[in-house]
């Protein structure tokens, strides 16, 4: 499940990740979040948050995020992730060499500083 993460500033879109993530919370409320920030603002930087507890992604959310980032790639100008799973943590740095914005991992208790980190 994907929920939105409010109190944030103008131009800058959040979710969380928790439980199972389908398919269907990418198209759902992810893509809305970011179609709406790249027609107000012409670009999305995004707080992902994972967890706390363990989050399962499905394929088909896999699928989703790589379609979602790969069809506005250049629109995606700050990327904050705030996961404990070095899986995460590295999946996300090898997917950066690709990402023309910029992308940086942040362990739980490091939240509130990356949330200042995309909003900056």
């Amino acid at each position: 499940m994907l929920d939105t993460i409010g109190d944030l500033p103008d131009g800058v879109i959040g979710v969380r990740a928790r439980g199972v993530v389908s398919a269907e919370d990418y198209t759902g409320v992810l893509v809305p979040l970011a179609e709406k920030a790249i027609a107000e603002h012409g670009s999305v930087r995004c707080l992902f948050v994972i967890g706390p507890e363990r989050v399962h992604f499905t394929s088909g959310a896999w699928f989703q995020d790589a379609k979602l980032g790969m069809s506005r790639l250049r629109a995606w100008t700050k990327v904050a992730v705030v996961a404990d799973s070095r899986v995460v943590d590295v999946g996300a740095r090898v997917t950066g060499w690709v990402f023309p914005g910029r992308m940086k991992v942040f362990a739980p208790d490091q939240e509130a500083a990356a949330r200042e980190w995309v909003a900056d």
